[in-house]
Parts: structure tokens; C-alpha cells; sequence
């Protein structure tokens, strides 16, 4: 029984993580590619309210912008140094041992901050059971504007206790800019191509 209770908390904090995990798989088929792991990865579809982007949290100095008909999201540095964050989670299923991470970025007016690694890009944190940072993904990022709309892929391995993904796209502490992301899709890729 003293088991028992002490295995409690625990449980409890896996339920806390999983639950709201599992909310945004709970709409695979709308996503963009059905097999993508964060909701609505077309970013077109809107909530209820038509406001914002089906699935998506709502950011401060984040809006979902339209242009020739497309959607997308958009950063924007609102004072020297500091972070603009727009975060998802996405649950990883089991058996997974590698993701691919593909997204659409158009970057203007970057400056960046006072240290080089101040810039825009995606942050992605793998979490353990209980909520935890395991390890950090190889960061895609741009350290000046880009020409237009560019498409940047990312492939890599799922560390062997992780269950979510934190996919986190940021400007991270820069003097000024805007850091535009669309299509953001992440799908179970086969790791023995990796």
C-alpha cells in the first residue's frame, strides 16, 4: 500500500503531460500532410471564433496574418532583447525513434542581438514523462532576412525516454525584426535513414 501511494504523484504527473499532448493529436486528419504530429500544420484552418489558427496557443507579439489568400503566423520584436514565443507541444507516439521537421520562414528586417546566437529560429525541447527537458534538437534558425519564403528541413533522431516534442518557433533576443512561419510540419521518419 505504501507503494502504492508513493507511485501516485507520478502517475499523476504523466497524466498532467499527456493530457494536453493529446489534445492536439486529436485532429490528425485536418493537419496538413494527415501524418504531421502538430495540429493544423496549413495553419488555415481557423477556431471557432475565426480569430486565430485551429490548435494553436495564442502568443503575445504573435498574429496570424493573410496574404494572397495563404495564412501564416507572425513574430515580431516588440522592444530590443527580448524573446517573442509562439509554443506547441506535440506528442511523440511510441515506437518512434526519428522526426522530420519541414516549415516555411521568411525573415525581414532582422537585427540581430548582442550576441551572434540572438536570431530567429525554432526551438525544439524533447520532454521525459515528467515534464522534463531530456535534450535539445538541432536548432534551424536564420541569422539575416531572407529572400521571400524559404522552406527548411530538419531531420534528426527522438532520444530513447522522450514523449513530446516542444516546437517552439522564436525570436530570440534580437535588436529588431519579423520572423514569419508557415506549413510547420512534423512527421515519424524511419531512423536507419538518418
Amino acid at each position: 500500500m505504501i507503494l502504492r501511494l508513493r507511485s501516485v504523484p507520478a502517475a499523476f504527473r504523466r497524466l498532467s503531460l499527456a493530457l494536453p499532448l493529446c489534445a492536439g493529436l486529436c485532429l490528425p486528419a485536418l493537419a496538413f500532410g494527415s501524418d504531421s504530429l502538430l495540429p493544423h500544420s496549413s495553419l488555415e484552418e481557423p477556431n471557432g471564433a475565426g480569430s486565430w489558427a485551429q490548435g494553436w496557443p495564442n502568443a503575445k507579439n504573435v498574429t496570424w496574418e493573410q496574404e494572397d489568400g495563404n495564412h501564416f503566423f507572425r513574430l515580431k520584436s516588440a522592444a530590443p532583447n527580448t524573446q517573442v514565443t509562439l509554443y506547441v507541444n506535440a506528442l511523440i507516439p511510441r515506437g518512434v525513434q526519428a522526426l522530420e521537421l519541414t516549415f516555411r520562414g521568411r525573415v525581414t528586417g532582422l537585427e540581430r542581438g548582442s550576441e551572434n546566437w540572438h536570431d530567429a529560429r525554432v526551438i525544439l525541447n524533447f520532454k521525459d514523462e515528467a515534464g522534463k527537458k531530456t535534450a535539445v534538437a538541432r536548432l534551424p534558425y536564420f541569422s539575416k532576412d531572407t529572400d521571400g519564403w524559404v522552406t527548411k528541413t530538419l531531420r534528426f533522431k527522438v532520444p530513447e525516454n522522450a514523449v513530446a516534442l516542444e516546437v517552439m518557433p522564436t525570436l530570440f533576443r534580437v535588436s529588431h525584426g519579423e520572423f514569419d512561419i508557415d506549413d510547420i510540419v512534423l512527421t515519424p521518419i524511419d531512423a536507419a535513414s538518418l
